[in-house]
């Protein structure tokens, strides 16, 4: 698949200048070119500042410095052809991800039937996605290190690769949440915590990168010991069942032992699952992670630094309050509720990551998250009915405009710097 706009529009497109430019009329529903240039979503200014961008970042992960760097090195070096483009490995690894979460839709629709009904439920999709995360990580390393070999680097690869992290976040978690075998019904606080927690690190950290323009991952991070965490957990759940992690064999084996052996508590037997310590231990690291990067970035730009992060706090708010007011809908409507929230997540996500390579404002307020609040108002009326009906559309529509919208993006820029997609030019191939 190639994209990139005919000859026709091309020719009828006009070259980005930087005066004079009026932007390009947005709505939910419509989205226009921009007067001076042709471009749908980048304007005169955008485009001058995409043309500059250059990506300050890195990774202090010493698991990544030490295997997951080099072993991806290895593998471009030795078995990836120079014709693949580096956003088709990132696409590879985007499409694994999402098997292995269609195989969790298909047979664990509301998170827990791993526990409730382990016959109806097979062990090997559990390993299944132990596999797609380690070589989502991996295809993930290299598709950077292809773009290096092959003289293709780009801020569209950057922003296509961060989309695809986006778009994978979200269908990782749940896929955690059915390997632990916690849902709605029986752990509803550790069920959206698990969900909601990893997308919280990886939009904050996209707004780090908007509010100082570097992104530098922390020692233990998500895109390395995460992924391996993760991988873990389905090895587990695919050796000794979802039912493994609702036992007490740590707590029971190591940590109640060493309790008394140092203090004269008595401690009872089966209190904490392992599930519980797992959830604890990510927990205290997303907190520590989360009040260094606000604290820190707050004191240095200012409150008004914050006001990025108010749709995303708006997102969970309204996820969290849905449930209280009507915990029958969630139930009900599960699977369509966690697609619309990645939606949304998705979408604010890749928004905010292209303010930041173009150099313009993020702003808070998301027109996809209207409807969202109409749920939450007729779900707070009581006898106001339920939005069943309404909530399969509002899905379908949402993920057609955010499609629509990744699409056109990818086509302007693509346009714009000349460049295609899905494809490395023999000139490049050759001169690497």
């Amino acid at each position: 698949m190639i994209i990139t706009r005919s000859k026709n529009e091309n020719a009828a497109a006009p070259q980005c200048n930087e005066t004079d430019g009026l932007e390009s009329k947005k709505t939910f529903f419509t989205v226009t070119r921009n007067a001076d240039n042709g471009y749908y979503y980048l304007t005169p200014e955008k485009c001058a500042a995409l043309k500059r961008f250059q990506y300050r970042g890195g990774d202090n992960s010493l698991l990544y410095r030490y295997i997951l760097s080099p072993f991806a090195q290895y593998l471009v070096d030795n078995f990836t052809p120079r014709w693949l483009a580096p956003n088709v490995i990132t696409l590879s690894g985007l499409c694994l991800m999402l098997t292995s979460y269609s195989f969790m839709w298909q047979y664990i629709p509301h998170l827990d039937e791993g526990l409730t009904d382990p016959d109806a439920v097979p062990r090997w999709i559990f390993l299944f996605n132990c596999f797609a995360m380690l070589a989502y990580q991996s295809l993930d390393n290299m598709d950077g290190k292809q773009a290096r070999r092959t003289g293709s680097s780009s801020p569209l690869g950057l922003l296509f690769d961060h989309g695809c992290d986006a778009l994978v976040t979200l269908p990782g978690s749940i896929n955690c949440a059915c390997l632990w075998g916690v849902s709605f019904r029986n752990d509803p606080a550790i069920a959206w915590l698990t969900i909601v927690c990893p997308a919280m690190s990886f939009f904050m950290g996209t707004w780090e990168q908007y509010v100082t323009g570097e992104m530098y991952l922390p020692i233990i991070n998500g895109p390395s010991e995460g992924l391996i965490a993760g991988a873990a957990f389905s090895l587990v759940s695919y050796l000794w069942g979802p039912e493994f992690w609702h036992s007490a064999t740590a707590y029971d084996t190591w940590i109640a032992p060493a309790i008394t052996s140092i203090t004269t508590v008595e401690y009872e037997s089966g209190r904490v699952r392992n599930c519980d310590i797992a959830y604890y231990i990510f927990l205290a690291w997303l907190v520590e992670e989360s009040t260094t990067r606000i604290f820190g970035l707050a004191r240095k730009y200012g409150p008004r630094a914050m006001l990025s992060l108010i749709p995303f706090a708006l997102l969970s708010c309204a996820s969290m309050t849905i449930y209280f007011l009507d915990s029958s809908f969630v139930l009900r409507n599960t699977r369509t509720c966690l697609h619309i929230f990645t939606a949304i997540f998705v979408e604010m996500t890749f928004s905010l990551q292209l303010n930041h390579m173009t150099d313009s404002e993020f702003r808070p307020f998301r027109y996809a998250m209207i409807p969202l609040g109409l749920i939450v108002l007729q779900l707070a009326c009581k006898g106001g009915g339920s939005p069943d009906e309404f909530l399969l559309a509002y899905a379908a529509v949402l993920w057609i405009f955010l499609l629509r919208k990744i699409s056109l993006v990818i086509c302007d820029i693509c346009d714009l710097l000349q460049i295609q997609c899905f494809r490395i030019s023999y000139v490049l191939c050759r001169d690497a």
